[in-house]
């Protein structure tokens, strides 16, 4: 069971935010949509990185290997390979 399973319109607390990030609490629904594209793409790219703890706590509940860059000036970037 995942975190952003259930009601869509509920709102997720940030958890596992990379410490150059600007969380933000988002609704179940947006987060599964973040989580459908990067599926289709295997990569995120959060200008502000207010997202990108989405990714991320779903790498880690599915046992995804993933990677996740910064840079000040250009926002997150988190990619994978979809493999465990």
């Amino acid at each position: 069971m995942s975190i952003f399973d259930g009601d869509g319109r509920a709102k997720v607390t940030p958890i596992n935010a990379p410490p150059c990030s600007k969380p933000l609490a988002v609704t179940k629904a947006r987060a599964r949509k973040l989580i459908k594209d990067f599926g289709r793409e295997k990569y995120s790219y959060h200008p502000d990185g207010g997202t990108m703890w989405v990714i991320m706590t779903y790498c880690i509940e599915q046992q995804l290997r993933f990677a996740y860059c910064w840079d000040t000036r250009l926002g997150g970037r988190v990619t994978t390979d979809m493999k465990q």
